[in-house]
């Protein structure tokens, strides 16, 4: 059985501008070429990406942690996690 499939497609950019810069993302608006020969505006927000780990113990309980998450208002239960947030990082190593 198949399903819709992701297709990569590069749209080219006309233009790009950063918005804003932040400690940890950027805010920024790309004017793309559509395929009709039109364009479009298109706003989105960098990010060094982050890792996560999955660590059981000897009885094969997962370790967690209970942070403030300020964006949805609300203590979370994950697992432990960092960004990747020094250039050329690995994310294994920084696991």
């Amino acid at each position: 059985m198949s399903g819709p499939v992701d297709t990569v497609e590069h749209w080219p950019i006309v233009h790009h501008e950063v918005e804003a810069v932040g400690k940890v993302c950027s805010f920024v608006e790309d004017e793309v070429r559509l395929p009709d020969g039109g364009t479009m505006r298109r706003q989105w927000v960098t990010h060094p990406g982050a890792v996560a780990i999955m660590a059981l113990d000897e009885r094969g309980r997962v370790a967690v942690v209970d942070q403030y998450r300020h964006p949805v208002a609300a203590r979370l239960v994950e697992p432990p996690a960092g960004l990747l947030d020094v250039a050329g990082e690995d994310p294994l190593a920084a696991a």
